[in-house]
């Protein structure tokens, strides 16, 4: 179930990028991070996984770490970019 999906390598980003997209509140979020690091942090923090317990908070954590942070990253870069043409002098 780790193996490529829909172009992402694997399910768990697809989905996670999914959200983002899909997710107003997650999408700015997500185009504020500086680094895939803190991607995650913001994600984690807005999701709440510090406030959850027991098997929801295992599967979660589980989950989200077999997202590739960097992949999800480094695509909004490139929506910023697309978004942002370059300015001619």
């Amino acid at each position: 179930m780790c193996d490529e999906y829909n172009g992402w390598s694997n399910y768990f980003t697809w989905n996670v990028n999914l959200w983002i997209d899909n997710d107003e509140g997650l999408y700015e979020l997500a185009q504020e991070a500086k680094t895939p690091e803190a991607l995650k942090e913001m994600i984690e923090q807005e999701i709440g996984l510090d406030s959850i317990e027991g098997l929801t908070s295992d599967l979660l954590t589980f989950a989200l770490g077999k997202v590739d942070w960097t992949e999800i990253f480094e695509a909004r870069k490139a929506d910023q970019e697309v978004e942002e043409p370059k300015k001619e002098p």
